[in-house]
């Protein structure tokens, strides 16, 4: 089998990915053209666009506003904001505890990662304390003296 050339970045349909979301001005320029008359046929095909996305676009449009994307649903939260202030209090008090001790600790029923990702929400990272001598009386008074 012959190599092909590498095609050049370009206005190409090669290079375009199929499942690209369309921005609120090329959604703004189908909704014209259909008001203007054009059906989904002629400004998919001046467009670059499957006459199913012109359709689709020009039905949805009443739901969005200014033409940007709605929100996706995605999956329900295990947590809500009272697991979240119980788990940031916890992790307050307890800064020297290793994960599996506040996970035990804790007695929640999603993840580890679910709680980092709740901590990160909050901006608040866990590590470790490190482990620091003792100060005593005697290296307080030299360390004073030295400053």
């Amino acid at each position: 089998m012959p190599r092909r050339a590498l095609t050049t970045l370009s206005n190409n349909e090669q290079n375009k990915r199929a499942d690209r979301e369309l921005s609120p001005a090329t959604r703004g320029e189908i909704i014209g053209r259909m008001k203007a008359g054009q059906n989904g046929v002629e400004v998919g095909a001046e467009m670059g666009l499957k006459p199913d996305t012109v359709r689709k676009t020009y039905r949805m449009a009443k739901q969005r506003q200014h033409q940007e994307s709605l929100p996706r649903s995605g999956a329900p939260s295990k947590h809500d904001a009272r697991d979240d202030r119980r788990i940031l209090r916890f992790i307050r008090q307890n800064t020297a505890l290793e994960w599996n001790e506040v996970m035990k600790l804790l007695h929640v029923d999603f993840s580890k990662r679910t709680v980092q990702r709740i901590l990160a929400k909050y901006h608040i990272t866990k590590w470790r304390a490190k482990k620091r001598p003792m100060l005593t009386p005697e290296l307080a008074t030299e360390r004073l003296s030295f400053a």
